[in-house]
């Protein structure tokens, strides 16, 4: 099936002028076992080419805006050998290496072969056309065509023709204003403006930013025995890392008492109607806000990160703060300019909106197999680069069990022994944790 273009709706349009500031990809991270080949891979490249149609598209100016348009070549393949350890390494460069959205397409693969049957696959996307979770499915899509076809599919619709009709026109105006009354009132409480800054650490202008990558795993055991210790204290996983990140980075911060703590949430089961298992961007990101100064019990923080995240989820504040933004801020970016310069007058503007500080990324459980013919998979995480959007953020995803952390840090504001140094102590505040 033969996909046409259309206009990129207004939370893709936003990101994509933001990627042309200083390029914000992510990356999806597999370590394989099994018997693969270049063949294969390219072929199942091609399959899911053909399923998520996306795959197949560029980025193009359109009425002062910009559109998807197909023509696309075939998604690239790089192979390279070395060990697992620079992995890392690796994912920092495709983060912040700029895909060509002219020309796309807006993915390409890197199968870094580490010996034997031992490999990782990395599937690097333009944050345009998608987000973690349809990372994890297009990994699963490509790992299931190495052993039969994918059927090809329609181009999806833009997040904004899925919104409750609540969050639109009047009502969605009025659920703004209700959230940002929700934000200030939780400002005058806590008494101070949120921010994050390492000590010490110098600040550089976006062209001059890149980004250092350390990845931790837990093991099924370490993961079992956190999500018992989490329900224990009457909290969740991600409220457990989000304690853990807050209290290890706010360790070797300039000590600012207010900090923002980012969540993105997947809203493709909340959308109208729901959307399933396709290749695009359907997340929206909200904020709690916690005084560490003087530091909170660990649990009591744990239980602040879920108790704010689920009630801006319940207010509607997932449809109230970003993509009801997002709409606002397209319509003034073609006003400020194209080319580099026009996407950093538009980056201040965001940045003048949005709240500062880190946050966790987590996808909790895949649903996703681990077995796919003779190819299993051993880890799946993945990371982004927060390049214009924050200094510090943790991933995590969930695979059979099995947990896969990745730390990243914008360079100078998080030098990487810092960001190393984070790592290891949550780690060491995640072990406590299980105990308890």
């Amino acid at each position: 099936m033969e996909s046409r273009g259309r206009p990129l709706g207004a939370l893709e349009y936003v990101v994509a002028v933001a990627d042309r500031a200083a390029p914000i990809n992510f990356v999806m991270v597999a370590d394989l076992r099994g018997p693969l080949d270049e063949a294969g891979l390219v072929g199942g490249l091609r399959a899911v080419q053909r399923r998520h149609p996306l795959l197949a598209m560029r980025i193009v100016s359109h009425r002062r805006r910009l559109a998807f348009d197909p023509g696309a070549g075939p998604i690239p393949l790089r192979i390279v050998d070395a060990d697992r350890a620079a992995v890392s390494g690796i994912c920092a460069a495709e983060s912040t290496s700029r895909l060509p959205e002219e020309t796309g397409p807006l993915l390409r693969a890197t199968w870094v072969r580490h010996g034997g049957e031992a490999s990782t696959v990395l599937l690097t996307f333009h944050h345009s056309i998608g987000d973690g979770t349809a990372g994890a499915y297009l990994l699963r899509d490509l790992l299931e065509a190495l052993d039969g076809r994918v059927a090809s599919d329609a181009l999806p619709a833009a997040i904004e023709d899925h919104l409750p009709a609540r969050t639109v026109g009047l009502r969605g105006v009025l659920a703004h204003l209700g959230f940002i009354g929700r934000i200030v009132r939780r400002l005058v409480g806590l008494r101070g403006l949120p921010g994050y800054r390492v000590a010490g650490a110098p600040r550089a202008p976006i062209a001059e930013r890149a980004v250092h990558v350390t990845r931790r795993d837990l093991t099924a055991q370490e993961t079992a025995a956190l999500a018992q210790a989490a329900r224990r204290h009457g909290t969740t996983v991600h409220g457990v890392l989000g304690a853990a990140l807050l209290q290890a980075a706010f360790a070797v911060s300039d000590k600012r008492p207010v900090v923002g703590f980012g969540s993105p949430v997947d809203l493709r089961a909340r959308l109208a109607p729901p959307v399933g298992d396709d290749v695009g961007l359907f997340i929206t990101m909200v904020a709690s806000l916690h005084r560490l100064d003087p530091m909170p019990d660990f649990w009591d923080l744990a239980r602040d990160v879920r108790g704010q995240l689920q009630a801006m989820v319940a207010n509607g504040d997932v449809f109230a703060a970003i993509p009801f933004q997002a709409r606002g801020l397209a319509r003034i970016a073609p006003w400020l300019g194209g080319g580099v310069a026009g996407a950093l007058r538009f980056v201040r503007l965001m940045r003048a909106i949005w709240l500062d500080g880190i946050g966790v990324s987590n996808l909790g459980r895949l649903t996703i197999a681990s077995r796919y013919g003779a190819v299993e998979v051993e880890a799946v995480g993945f990371c982004a680069a927060p390049t214009i959007f924050g200094d510090l953020v943790a991933f995590a995803a969930t695979l059979d069990g099995r947990m896969c952390l990745h730390w990243v840090g914008v360079t100078p504001h998080v030098p990487p022994t810092t960001l190393d140094a984070i790592a290891d102590d949550m780690l060491r505040r995640l072990e406590t944790a299980r105990g308890q």
